[in-house]
């Protein structure tokens, strides 16, 4: 049975999810998941980091609190938004998170939240929660990549959009040499005469043109050739001009 196409209205389409981080906190995540994520038990980008850091907290409450069976989902809008009563928190310090998540999961986590907000050991905020899971999950990578250290900063610039680069790989070997031509006889490369090259294109035009012109110039010197040595054998006969007949002359009188 093929799966159900996921359009932009779809109700499993992944949805972005926001919540607060102190900046040391979000440095270090976002630390040890740039060094882990070619590693096994790596993830392919932050938001799946999160993601999977969620789950695996609403996980460990159903297990703590619900006999591991999954607390009743609670969907987005059931919670009612505005400003808690009380003082307002310091947030100076925070940085906003985003990641992104399919519905029904996040329905899940909320659930989890919401049934142990008032028990010891819930959070205070579905927010809060998010930020605890990623933390463990980050104190997880150190741990079984790192000896428990926190990674080294990757640096302060922003990660850039797009594919990921492939994953470094060994130096590469060095080129191998070209293979020596085989050895020629003496005798096969005394006999052996270069090959003409066949003309082609405008070269087999010129050739024709020449080899035509050839002919008609060696046709006319034939024509000449035989004009002159019939001429040498067989002379024209010279035309002699007769004279004057003199007048017969009388016979003489007896």
């Amino acid at each position: 049975m093929a799966a159900a196409r996921t359009t932009k209205n779809s109700p499993e389409r992944d949805k972005n999810v926001t919540f607060y981080q102190s900046r040391a906190e979000a440095t270090r995540a976002r630390s040890a998941w740039a060094a882990t994520q070619y590693l096994p038990g790596g993830y392919r980008s932050f938001t799946a980091m999160v993601a999977a850091a969620v789950m695996h907290e609403t996980a460990r409450l159903a297990k703590k609190f619900n006999d591991g069976q999954p607390f009743k989902p609670l969907p987005a809008g059931a919670i009612k938004r505005g400003r808690r009563p009380g003082p307002r928190p310091d947030a100076s310090h925070l940085v906003q998170q985003t990641y992104s998540q399919k519905p029904s999961d996040t329905a899940a986590a909320r659930g989890a939240w919401a049934a142990t907000q008032h028990l010891a050991g819930g959070y205070d905020s579905f927010a809060d929660m998010v930020a605890t899971a990623v933390n463990h999950e980050t104190i997880k990578l150190e741990n079984r990549h790192n000896g428990g250290k926190p990674f080294p900063e990757p640096g302060t610039e922003n990660l850039r959009p797009g594919r990921r680069p492939a994953p470094p790989k060994d130096e590469p070997a060095p080129p191998a040499a070209d293979p020596e031509p085989a050895p020629v006889s003496a005798a096969a490369a005394g006999t052996k005469r270069p090959s003409a090259k066949k003309p082609t294109g405008s070269a087999k035009s010129t050739t024709a043109r020449s080899s035509r012109a050839k002919k008609v110039t060696s046709t006319d010197t034939s024509a000449r050739d035989t004009a002159a040595a019939t001429h040498t054998d067989n002379p024209k006969p010279t035309t002699r001009t007769r004279s004057a007949r003199s007048p017969r002359r009388a016979p003489a009188a007896d």
